[in-house]
């Protein structure tokens, strides 16, 4: 059954006219809470959206489908990460169930090398530099859909310009076993 998750093909997650990205996920078991996606919000600008939800099995993945649609629809009307954020708590505020949880890290890249990112208590994405600098991207709030009012800030770094050599950038999602 393990190699079988390991044989998966990557799905092409490219988006706009600047970046090329793939990926796979990987569960546990079966099916789960966890989601990633890219969004192309326009030929300049993508979306990048890890979350976590809790729970296991399919709740969590029906969840983790919930919180896919409320992305893709809150971000036809913005583009602006903390209202994604501030949208996506609402509604699983009013929807998500009782104990119903969403760590989430949302990030938009511009072409020109722009990263906007707010983190809902998911574990900090890395930043890994080509000369071997890690930085840990942690600004942001608490989880999504455990209160109400909460502000989700934002912070902004200037990735390196693109050289002769092709830049790559990895993004990884990693959950203890239980």
């Amino acid at each position: 059954m393990l190699g079988s998750h390991h044989a998966q093909k990557a799905r092409d997650l490219s988006c706009g006219d600047f970046l090329q990205a793939s990926g796979v996920s990987v569960p546990c078991y079966e099916i789960g809470g966890d989601y990633f996606d890219l969004v192309s919000l326009d030929r300049a600008l993508c979306l990048l959206a890890i979350a976590d939800v809790s729970g296991k099995g399919p709740p969590a993945a029906l969840r983790a489908t919930m919180v896919h649609g409320i992305i893709h629809a809150a971000a036809r009307h913005s583009k602006e990460l903390p209202v994604l954020m501030r949208t996506a708590n609402q509604c699983l505020r009013a929807r998500g169930g009782d104990n119903c949880f969403v760590t989430a890290f949302l990030a938009t890249l511009d072409s020109r090398g722009w990263l906007r990112y707010s983190n809902a208590g998911h574990n900090p994405a890395l930043w890994i530099q080509s000369d071997g600098c890690v930085t840990e991207l942690a600004e942001g709030a608490l989880p999504l859909g455990l209160m109400d009012n909460v502000s989700y800030p934002e912070a902004v770094l200037q990735l390196a310009p693109r050289t002769g050599r092709s830049r790559k950038a990895a993004a990884r999602a990693q959950d203890a076993v239980e």
